[in-house]
């Protein structure tokens, strides 16, 4: 039932692993005191005493736990104790080569104990590798690849599927999904397993370079030690290595631990959705959300998607059992949830203001525009202003009905939604209904009285037109007073006075202008202001005539004020030109008077000039042309 992590692995193996190697320390020593024992008797029954070698093994040891109760470890009577001490002297040369002859024969049984162990270490190892295998091949068995959210799986899948062996966390970037502790991990982990089998095996050294037994491998002759070249032994790390089915074995385990993990990955498949919102709603604008300006799809879209991001999330199941790996998704959904939270906040505070602002000023609108329309016209221009709003209103009704139709539509999703909104914004939500309709039977009732009411403005205009005219006949009785072409006036008074009179006549043209508008805007008959038009352009040929006499004495201050040489003909001959077509058109316009007379005399005057002051300024003149000038 319980599951570990990579880290845990070798630990818990380990206090295993730790008394296997005891076991297998034990089982040597077992090993060798019955190895040593036999070759203590065959060499006993050889007829050949027990010399002491290298380790001290022909004296009885105290210390030895088989000989503390007095027992030897030979298991030797008397009689043979008795022969081992007559046996002392000296051996023949046919004696020393029988023995040499069975210690050989002892170290080739010595040896063959060590292949026996070595074989059975390797076995053991194999074994253990194999059975190792065999489990995480049993709890790798999963037939289905769980979803996120489907974690409930039919009675024939739960009978199949073992408790998983290992865990690991489901973790989640932006860019991303990882696992930890991944597959490396625990590939490191089953190494480090399957290493610290081998090195208990190998815990078991080879007999045969054991002191234990130099007494048979390296045998005492005549006081004298035999050498013999017994060699290592058997090497259970050379087999290890060049054991092929061994290394078989090896592969296949972390072919089955990285498989474990490809189907893990096929379930964190199920992850990559979440992610993708995730990677979106980090990379959102909230404060772009909070000001802008967004339509009812966009609201619409958003509360439905986060919405569904937040189901979503809040049923991740946070431990999932895929094959022989338990899953931890805790993490990711605890750092998922505040991601479409955060978003949906945003939304739900934009909503309602967004929603409370189109309401107040749709009704701002249709309100302003009822009154409008109830307002009961009594001049010219409230008439004016009444009709013109009714045509700008009607054509807004449409835009104003859909827009009535966005803020149902946002209040609509509030509502849907559960979004918080001030109850004070509801209730002024429920006026807008009313407001509109009341907006609508305004325009209709305003579209009954339209004919009657464009009587009406044609009634008050035509008494706009009369005052009007009346004016100007006022300004043209003064534009004809005698003092104004009387060349003896006062010339600035008389135009001020002109240009008083210019100034009423730009305003009552206005007025006309305005006048004409309205009869064409309600397609009415458009009236002529004849009168007004032959005052005007008496008014400003009168006031043009004073102004020119008044310039023109500028103009010819500044020439005789000149040095001959510095005066430009050219110049001169175009203002002259200038000033005599105005006074052959005041001449035309305006009847006879001594003022024109006055005007076209000084500029006939100049005109007679010009072409004297054209000669003598012409820059061919040399000299002697001067000089011939001067005499005549």
């Amino acid at each position: 039932g319980s599951h570990l992590s990579p880290q845990a692995v070798p630990g818990c193996q380990m206090s295993q692993l730790n008394e296997v190697t005891d076991r297998l320390a034990e089982f040597r020593e077992l090993v060798k005191e019955v190895v040593r024992r036999a070759c203590a008797n065959a060499l006993f029954e050889a007829g050949f005493p027990l010399e002491e070698s290298g380790s001290g093994f022909g004296s009885p040891d105290p210390d030895d736990e088989f000989q503390r109760d007095g027992t030897s470890v030979l298991m030797l009577n008397q009689f043979e104790m008795q022969m081992y001490v007559e046996q002392q002297e000296k051996a023949t040369y046919t004696e020393q080569a029988s023995k040499r002859a069975h210690c050989r024969r002892l170290t080739s049984f010595i040896r063959l104990a060590d292949y026996l162990i070595v074989h059975t270490m390797h076995t053991l190892a194999v074994n253990s590798v194999s059975m190792l295998l065999s489990y995480l091949v049993t709890h790798s068995k999963c037939n289905f690849i769980p979803d996120a959210m489907k974690p409930h799986l039919n009675e024939q899948q739960e009978e199949q599927q073992l408790p998983p062996l290992f865990v690991t966390e489901l973790l989640m970037e932006i860019n991303g999904l990882y696992f930890t502790p991944n597959a490396n991990h625990y590939l490191m982990g089953t190494e480090e397993i399957i290493r610290r089998i081998q090195d208990s095996t190998l815990s078991v050294k080879n007999l045969v370079t054991d002191d234990y037994f130099h007494s048979f491998t390296k045998p005492k002759i005549n006081d004298k030690f035999e050498e013999h070249a017994v060699g290592e032994g058997p090497s259970l790390a050379a087999i290890f290595e060049d054991d092929k089915h061994l290394q078989t074995l090896i592969n296949n385990t972390n072919e089955t631990i990285e498989k474990a993990f490809e189907l893990a990955w096929k379930y964190a498949e199920s992850f990559e959705p979440f992610r993708q919102y995730y990677r979106d709603n980090e990379n959102l604008d909230v404060e772009a959300v909070g000001k802008g300006e967004h339509d009812v799809k966009f609201f619409a879209e958003s509360l439905a998607e986060y919405k569904r991001q937040h189901e979503e999330t809040t049923k991740i199941v946070e431990n999932m059992s895929v094959g022989m790996l338990l899953c931890d998704a805790s993490k990711l959904k605890t750092k998922m949830l505040p991601s479409p939270q955060k978003c949906l906040e945003a939304i739900n505070d934009r909503l309602p203001k967004l929603a409370r602002q189109k309401n107040d000023a749709l009704i701002e609108t249709t309100q302003g525009a009822t009154s409008k329309l109830d307002v009961i016209p009594s001049s010219t221009i409230e008439f004016v202003e009444s009709l013109t709003f009714l045509d700008e209103i009607q054509e807004k009704t449409q835009e104003i009905e859909e827009e009535a139709n966005v803020i149902r539509a946002l209040y609509d999703l509030i509502e849907k939604y559960n979004v918080p909104a001030p109850p004070e914004d509801v209730a002024v939500y429920q006026t807008l209904t009313p407001s509109v309709n009341n907006m609508l039977q305004a325009i209709d009732r305003s579209l009954a009285d339209r004919d009657a009411n464009i009587e009406k403005f044609c009634a008050h205009l035509d008494k706009d037109i009369a005052t009007l005219s009346k004016k100007v006949k006022e300004v043209k009785l003064k534009a004809q007073g005698t003092a104004i072409l009387d060349p003896n006036s006062d010339m600035d008074e008389v135009l001020e006075s002109l240009e008083e009179l210019h100034t009423i006549m730009n305003e009552l043209q206005e007025k006309a202008t305005e006048y004409k508008s309205y009869q064409k805007q309600f397609k009415v008959d458009v009236t002529r202001f004849d009168e007004l038009e032959e005052t005007h352009a008496e008014v400003r040929m009168k006031q043009q005539l004073w102004e020119s006499l008044k310039s023109w004495d500028v103009v010819t201050g500044e020439w005789f004020e000149k040095k001959f040489e510095e005066l430009n003909p050219e110049d001169i001959t175009q203002k002259v030109q200038k000033y005599a077509k105005s006074v052959f058109q005041m001449e035309r316009g305006l009847p006879p008077n001594g003022v024109v007379p006055l005007l076209k005399e000084k500029v006939d005057d100049m005109k007679n000039k010009v072409p004297v002051i054209t000669n003598l300024r012409n820059q061919s003149l040399k000299g002697r042309h001067w000089e011939e000038s001067r005499r005549r």
